[in-house]
């Protein structure tokens, strides 16, 4: 009964020291802002064919606001989240060349966090046609 006390102060430490740790991590993931996109890359058969791809683009920043997606190939925003602080969107791309996304706030030019889906393929682009005549 001597050790009662102290085994309970022990535990009710630990435990608070467990929550403690928790809130702590997630204070320390909140602090970053994150992109991503998947996949982050787009496959061709040939060089310079479009590749078509069914893209998943989500965010989460650390604070609540008024946000918009944006792509390298057109000029207006493809979402907007209103007094949010995550977002996912899922959409078809085709594109022969490489596409970079943009997550901005609302009414700013400036960019808060960015990512790239790289186009690649199978077989490049020849330099020369295979059927060449020689004169010598």
């Amino acid at each position: 009964m001597r050790f009662g006390w102290q085994l309970s102060l022990v535990c009710l430490l630990s435990f608070s020291c467990l929550v403690l740790a928790d809130v702590k991590q997630q204070e320390v993931s909140n602090l970053t802002n994150t992109f991503q996109i998947q996949p982050t890359t787009c496959v061709s058969l040939h060089q310079g064919q479009a590749c078509f791809v069914n893209l998943t683009l989500s965010w989460h920043t650390a604070n609540k606001g008024n946000y918009c997606l944006y792509s390298s190939d057109q000029t207006s925003a493809l979402k907007c989240w209103m007094a949010d602080n995550q977002g996912v969107m899922v959409q078809e791309f085709n594109t022969a060349q490489s596409l970079h996304f943009y997550l901005k706030q609302d009414k700013s030019d400036d960019v808060i966090a960015a990512a790239e889906l790289e186009v690649s393929w199978v077989y490049k682009k020849q330099q020369k046609s295979r059927l060449s005549w020689r004169l010598f």
